[in-house]
C-alpha cells in the first residue's frame, strides 16, 4: 500500500541555508522518502526538519468536513467536499443516486421521515487510494425513537481533491 506524499515543507536554519519552505511532490510513496533523505544526507544538509502531509489526512480532513454538514443538515456545505457528479449510495431505499442534484432530492426526503447522526470514528487508507472510515451511525425517526445505533464502513473515492463516490458495507 503507498501512502501518498501531497506536500514536503523543509525548515533549514537561517544560519546555514537561507531556505525555508515547501516543495509540492505529486505522486511520491512514503516508502520512496529513504531516497529523499538519501539525497539530502549525501547533501550534507543539517539541521533540517520536514514536515510531512499525506493526501490521507488531506483526505480525512475533507471527509470530517462532509460528515459536519451533513449531520448540521447543510446540503450545500457537503457539496462543496464532492464532485458534481458524484456517485452516492442509497442506504435508506436502496441503490444509488447520480450527481447533486439526485443526492439532493434523496437527502431531502430521507430527513422528513428520519433524523440520521453520522460521527467517524476511523479513518484507513485502502489499497487503490479509497479512505475507509468506521463512522457511528444513530439513526431516529422524527418521534426520536432509534431505530439504528451502530457502527458501518463508509469507503470513499476522491478524485481531483473531492468525493467522487461513496460505498456503504457492514462491519
Amino acid at each position: 500500500m503507498c501512502n501518498i506524499i501531497h506536500r514536503i515543507t523543509l525548515f533549514l536554519p537561517l544560519n546555514q541555508h537561507q531556505f525555508s519552505g515547501s516543495i509540492v511532490v505529486p505522486g511520491l510513496c512514503a516508502a520512496d522518502l529513504s531516497r529523499l533523505f538519501r539525497i539530502i544526507k549525501n547533501r550534507r544538509i543539517r539541521g533540517l526538519f520536514l514536515k510531512i502531509n499525506s493526501m490521507n489526512q488531506q483526505y480525512q480532513d475533507l471527509i470530517k468536513r462532509a460528515y459536519a454538514a451533513f449531520n448540521a443538515r447543510d446540503i450545500d456545505g457537503v457539496f462543496l467536499s464532492m464532485h458534481s457528479d458524484v456517485y452516492w449510495p442509497n442506504g435508506w431505499e436502496g441503490g444509488y443516486v447520480k450527481g447533486q442534484d439526485e443526492v439532493r432530492e434523496y437527502w431531502t426526503r430521507q430527513w422528513k421521515e428520519l433524523d440520521p447522526n453520522v460521527e467517524p470514528i476511523n479513518f484507513k487508507e485502502k489499497q487503490y487510494g479509497q479512505i475507509e472510515v468506521d463512522v457511528h451511525q444513530v439513526a431516529k425517526d422524527l418521534n426520536g425513537k432509534v431505530l439504528f445505533d451502530g457502527i458501518i464502513k463508509h469507503v470513499y473515492t476522491i478524485e481531483k481533491g473531492l468525493i467522487k463516490s461513496m460505498e456503504i458495507e457492514k462491519v
